[in-house]
């Protein structure tokens, strides 16, 4: 089982990430968070493909078509969340923390 904390910056809703791959080699996520527009996802199994989903041309694979409609910011990184941990669950990548660090000057 995978867990990933997204904190997305100015709105400081935390996303919570839960992946874990089953027998069939699918990868089922689970989304808890206070993001009003995300909680529409909480209590759904969203099965993902790794291969389908990591390898495939940006903005096509299921995590987009499931969760763009409830995205109210382009910017969120929750999809980049998902990607990353479906990698380390799917063993196509190791556990490592990500972040986009933003200052203006």
């Amino acid at each position: 089982m995978t867990k990933t904390i997204v904190n997305p910056g100015a709105c400081g809703f935390e996303i919570n990430l839960m992946l874990e791959k089953n027998d069939d080699e699918l990868v089922k996520l689970s989304i808890t968070t206070d993001c009003i527009t995300l909680k529409n996802l909480e209590g759904e199994a969203i099965m993902l493909d790794p291969i389908k989903e990591c390898y495939s041309p940006l903005c096509e694979g299921t995590i987009l078509e499931k969760i763009k409609p409830f995205l109210s910011h382009t910017s969120c990184p929750v999809i980049s969340g998902i990607l990353k941990s479906l990698e380390v669950e799917s063993r196509l990548s190791m556990p490592h923390e990500a972040s986009i660090i933003i200052t203006r000057e």
